[in-house]
């Protein structure tokens, strides 16, 4: 009872992870050429990052200095926020075989204090703005299972904890039963 192994960054897969693999890799070619379609995503390559997890896909949608999802210190999409979340339910609508958890993060805190309920509450209340407007897109709401706040205890490995990259909501798609 020989079992065909996939291997990535994330670990090794059984046979039947193996399709669900291929299926995660399948989905994230297919979100990242709906969304490059449009020239707004084509002038800011920056604003998404994809990730391809043992249980699904991760997508990092960045809050840029040049490029903002929200008003400042706020939970208020500008304009291009609520074009790029909004286009993002539209792909994720035609993907019904996946679970959705929203996490929203953040730069560390004013003064270089890490923790403050100012990152927190911005944090969570962004990830709860999204998962609004996702809905309100036509998004199905039990489609979400989750929305977090992770303030600025969890930055992109790489970058300071005060870089613009920490200002993100994390779209997780994981394989699950609907």
């Amino acid at each position: 009872d020989a079992v065909q192994e996939v291997k990535n960054s994330e670990g090794n897969f059984d046979s039947v992870a193996a399709v669900e693999l291929m299926m995660l890799r399948q989905m994230a070619q297919n979100l990242m050429e709906a969304l490059s379609q449009d020239p707004l995503v084509q002038e800011n390559e920056e604003t998404f990052e994809l990730q391809i997890l043992s249980d699904g896909v991760m997508v990092s949608i960045f809050d840029r200095t040049q490029t903002p999802l929200f008003k400042k210190d706020s939970a208020e999409f500008t304009q291009y926020g609520n074009w790029v979340i909004g286009g993002l339910a539209w792909v994720l609508d035609r993907m019904d075989s996946f679970n959705i958890d929203l996490a929203g993060h953040t730069v560390q805190g004013p003064n270089g204090v890490s923790g403050s309920d100012a990152v927190w509450a911005i944090s969570i209340d962004r990830a709860k703005a999204a998962r609004e407007l996702l809905v309100r897109r036509g998004l199905a709401s039990e489609r979400i299972d989750r929305i977090s706040g992770y303030g600025d205890s969890k930055p992109m490995r790489g970058f300071p904890p005060t870089s613009d990259a920490n200002r993100r909501i994390d779209v997780h798609l994981r394989i699950g039963q609907n």
